[in-house]
């Protein structure tokens, strides 16, 4: 690296601690100039869930869009796979079998695990709004699984 004449004859005339602040404010100076950039994007993170231990093997994501009409509702039904929710429109109550519902409106996330997390009786999530809600859901799915779907 080319030292700059001024800075050697400014090294030698201060104290040693002086000489590494000067030099590192330059050397900021000369990098930082493009940083003065505005930030073209952001990313926050809206939900994290442990999902346990998962058996060996290879996996894919499934991303799927489950609607429900007006005032609809969805029956007791058996989570094969574990996966994240976004609510896209709209708003989902989700009847949880050990902790009663949950109401999740447009821009929300939740998880659910493989297996029954609903009551056997009544309905497992219903819309409670006079539009349609549209609920996109990301699992984690065994590969085999996913070649044999429709």
């Amino acid at each position: 690296m080319r030292s700059l004449p001024i800075m050697t004859s400014l090294a030698g005339a201060l104290p040693k601690a002086m000489t590494w602040i000067l030099l590192t404010a330059v050397g900021l100076l000369l990098v930082g100039s493009g940083a003065a950039q505005e930030k073209q994007f952001s990313n926050t993170i809206m939900t994290e869930a442990a999902i346990g231990e998962v058996p060996q093997g290879k996996y894919e994501f499934r991303a799927s869009i489950t609607t429900i009409t007006p005032h609809g509702s969805i029956p007791f039904h058996v989570h094969q796979y574990p996966g994240l929710r976004y609510v896209l429109e709209g708003a989902i109550t989700v009847q949880w079998k050990d902790r009663g519902s949950q109401t999740f409106s447009s821009g929300s996330t939740y998880y659910e695990g493989a297996g029954a997390n609903h009551p056997t009786e009544g309905m497992a999530a219903t819309n409670p709004l006079d539009v349609p809600m549209r609920l996109l859901i990301v699992e984690l799915v065994p590969i085999q699984s996913m070649q044999s779907s429709p």
